[in-house]
This record gives structure tokens, sequence and C-alpha cells, in this order.
């Protein structure tokens, strides 16, 4: 059979007659080709940035997940030694600290789960892909947490922490957790538990406080602890019962975003607000229960509930007085 584009044609040796498909149909019919094969689910693998092992790491040989304290899944036979640097090449596995253990230098693309009653000491700048912990993280560091899903449940922090900008951690439960160190934040941090005490925070990302209740959520762990926020502070919870302060006896600094979005955020410890700050109250309440000295470039709106607060040179586009 002769096919030609536009009209149907006879074919010289059967006689029978048969339609062309025209240009309009074939277009038709490639349009909808591609769209099938768009809506075609392909099956893709992650990209995992490589990572670099530091020089003469012991690197983790085990084919899966397993204990840190286990000879035998490290490259040497043996388990770091805290003069030694420590490598984990497979972002699959998890190690778990299941003893108190301690390396120069650790580089992860794995996830470090550091179980309760346990302590990590890395005495050497370390990158961590994912970190859990209900146990405890020393030494000199500093520990750099460079990728998403990590979680803080309970036990103590006495390095320098830095949570990257790509990355994230959940400060979850009600477990006492203690930071007697210092928290630098680039990335993400959701509070979604209570009972945090710091050291020293600076805040260049965002801090999400969504504990749903007035208990407190950040309080003193040193003698002289301080929240520096360069970033976002934002309160989403709810309350239940009598108020409590989210925020207690902390020398709290905002030099960038204060939001009570949802819910109330009550800060004691107030100290200062830096020239282009912000506090809002965006649906929720700001209650600042101590002095606070401001700068002209600071502003303040929203329902704000001011004690003993002196207002220096802020700039209040709108205060709400409770009492």
């Amino acid at each position: 059979m002769i096919h030609s584009l536009g009209k149907p044609v006879r074919d010289r040796t059967s006689n029978r007659r048969s339609t062309s498909m025209t240009r309009s149909a074939f277009r038709a019919f490639a349009t909808l080709s591609v769209a099938v094969a768009t809506l075609t689910p392909v099956a893709t693998s992650p990209v995992v940035a490589a990572i670099v092992c530091p020089a003469d790491a012991v690197t983790w040989v085990a084919s899966g997940s397993g204990n840190w304290s286990d000879g035998a899944n490290w490259s040497t036979g043996d388990m770091p030694t805290p003069g030694q640097n420590a490598c984990v090449e497979d972002p699959a596995v998890t190690v778990t600290v299941d003893f108190n253990v301690a390396a120069n230098q650790l580089v992860s693309a794995g996830t470090i789960n550091i179980d309760q009653f346990w302590t990590l000491t890395l005495n050497g700048p370390s990158d961590i892909e994912r970190l859990t912990t209900d146990g405890a993280l020393a030494g000199a560091g500093p520990v750099t947490i460079t990728g998403t899903g990590s979680s803080w449940t309970s036990g103590g922090i006495s390095t320098t922490l830095e949570i990257a900008s790509t990355a994230d951690i959940d400060i979850a439960g009600n477990t006492a957790k203690n930071l007697t160190g210092t928290l630098i934040n680039r990335g993400t941090v959701f509070q979604t538990g209570r009972s945090l005490r710091i050291g020293t925070v600076t805040n260049h990302g965002t801090w999400y406080l969504t504990y749903p209740s007035g208990a407190t959520v950040i309080a003193d762990s040193t003698a002289t602890p301080t929240f520096t926020n360069y970033g976002t502070v934002e309160r989403s919870g709810t309350e239940a019962g009598v108020l409590a302060d989210v925020i207690r006896d902390v020398g709290f600094r905002n030099h960038g975003t204060i939001n009570a979005r949802t819910g109330k955020l009550q800060i004691s410890g107030f100290q200062a607000i830096g020239d282009g700050a912000v506090m809002h109250a965006d649906g929720g309440a700001l209650f600042i229960m101590s002095a606070v000295t401001g700068t002209p470039g600071a502003t303040v709106t929203g329902a704000l509930d001011h004690h003993r607060n002196r207002h220096r040179g802020m700039a209040q586009q709108y205060v709400h007085p409770r009492r």
C-alpha cells in the first residue's frame, strides 16, 4: 500500500483504498506519545555528594549499619583511638555510639547515632551528614551537621555544634537537653520539645519554636547564657494552662526578626535590640518581661505586652499594652 501525506491514493497492486495519516494527525499522535512518556515514572538513584576522608583515617568497612565499638566494622580491625581520624563513606549506614568513644576528626556521609548514657568526643573539625543523639557530644571540635534529618532528644552538647545552611535539626522531647558549649545555626532548627538549657546560641538561620504548651522551652545552662539572633525566631505553638516563659533567664539579643505567629512568646532576660531588627506579633502575642534597650532602626509591630520595657529609641508602629 502506498501512502501520501494529506490525501488517500490507490494501491495499484491491490486496488484497495487506504487512508493516510495527515500532518496534523501525526503531530497529535506525537504530542500524545510525549505526554504518556512524561507520565511514566522513571526510577532514579539519589545523588550523594562524595566526601573526602581525612588523611590516614580509620574507615568504616562494614557492609551495613553497626556499633562504633565493634572493631570488625573498621578498616584497622579496631575502633578509632582518640588521636586517629575516622571516616564513614556510605550514606546508607547508621553508626551507633554504644560506648564512650573518641576520635580526632570525623567525616561521615552516614548517620551518627549516640545512644543514651554514652559520649562521642571529637577533638578535631568534623563533618557529619546526620546526627541523632540521646547521649553526649563533647571535645574541642567544632562539629558541623551538613544534611537534613538530625535530632537531639536528650543528653548534652559541650562542644561547638554548627548547623550548616543546607541542614536542619529537630530538638525534640521533654527530657532535659543541656548545651554547655556553643550552637551556631545557619540552617533550620525545629524546636518541637522543651527543656533546652543553653550556654551560647547564635542564630543566623531560622529557629521555629513549636512546642504546644506554655512550658519553658529555652533557659540558662551556664552562668552567662546568651541567645543572639541575626536570623528569624518564630513561635507557632499553642498554650495550655498558665503561660510560662518560653525563653527564660537568657541574655537575648535580637538583630534579626522575632515573630509570634500563633500562640504566645514570652521572653525574660531580653537585653538589646539591634539596628534593623524586627519584633512582630503576626496572629500571636509577644511578651517582653525585662527592660530592653533598642536602636532607632528597630521596629516593633503587633500585639506586644511590654513589662518594664524602656523602648529606648525603638520605632513602635503599634504596641498593645495588656497591663
